[in-house]
C-alpha cells in the first residue's frame, strides 16, 4: 500500500528537522510512502509549549501551517522537559503549560484541517542534563527544574491522546533505544545517527500506514 498523493506536514524538534543523522526521516518517509509534498516546520531546540524560541504553539500563531495537509506529525514533547515547561492540568487551554498547548495546536490545527490526520509520536530515550539542572541523566528517570521527569510528559500525552481523540505513534516502546545501545542509535546521546532514523523510518512508515485507512 502506499499513499500517492496524500500530503504531509511535520512539526517537532531537531529529530524532525534532517540536520542529525544524514538527512534524518523526511525524505525516507516522503519516498517510501509515496507522498505527493511533505512541508517541514521543525525548529532544532524548540518545544511545543510558550517559552523557547520556534515552539510550536507560536508557529501556529504566527499562522506556519502549510497550504493543505492530509497527514500532520507533531514529535514534541521531549524539549518541553529540557526547558521545564509546567505540565499544568489536564483541560488547560493555554499554551503556557504542557497540557494547555496540547490542547491548543490540536483545536487550531483541527480548525484549518479538520479531515486531516494528526499523529503524535512519542519522545524517544536522551541522556543530558536539562536546563536549569545540576545532574545529567536519563531523562524519563531525570527531574527538571519544575521537578518532572520526560516520563511524566509521556504520560500526558497518553492522557491527552484519549481526552483529545487523536492516536500515538510510541516511538520510546518501539524503537527500543535505551542506555545500553544509545552509542548505536544516537549520536551524542540525543540525537539519532543514521542508524537510529534507519529504525525511526521504518517505524513511522509502518504505524502511519496502520493509522491511515
Amino acid at each position: 500500500m502506499d499513499l500517492r498523493g496524500l500530503k504531509l506536514a511535520i512539526y517537532g524538534d531537531s529529530l524532525s528537522t534532517g540536520t542529525h543523522g544524514e538527512g534524518g526521516y523526511e525524505e525516507k518517509l516522503k519516498e517510501s510512502l509515496c507522498l505527493s509534498e511533505t512541508n517541514n516546520f521543525a525548529v532544532g531546540s524548540s518545544s511545543l509549549s510558550k517559552g523557547s524560541a520556534g515552539c510550536m504553539a507560536d508557529l501556529l500563531e504566527e499562522g506556519r501551517l502549510p497550504e493543505e495537509a492530509d497527514i500532520i506529525l507533531i514529535w514534541h514533547g521531549s524539549n518541553d522537559w529540557y526547558w521545564g515547561v509546567p505540565i499544568g492540568n489536564q483541560g488547560d487551554r493555554e499554551p503556557d503549560t504542557f497540557n494547555g498547548a496540547i490542547s491548543f495546536v490540536i483545536e487550531r490545527l483541527r480548525i484549518n484541517f479538520p479531515n486531516a490526520r494528526i499523529i503524535w509520536v512519542t519522545p524517544i530515550y536522551r541522556m543530558e542534563r536539562p536546563d536549569g539542572a545540576e545532574v545529567e541523566g536519563d531523562a524519563f528517570r531525570t527531574l527538571n527544574k519544575v521537578g518532572s521527569t520526560l516520563l511524566d510528559y509521556v504520560e500526558a500525552l497518553e492522557r491527552s491522546s484519549l481526552y483529545h481523540g487523536f492516536p500515538l505513534i510510541d516511538m520510546r516502546r518501539l524503537s527500543g533505544i535505551h542506555a545500553f545501545n544509545s552509542g548505536f542509535f544516537l549520536e551524542d546521546g540525543v540525537h539519532p545517527n543514521r542508524n537510529g532514523y534507519e529504525l525511526i523510518h521504518l517505524i513511522l512508515d509502518h504505524e502511519i500506514r496502520r493509522l491511515i485507512f
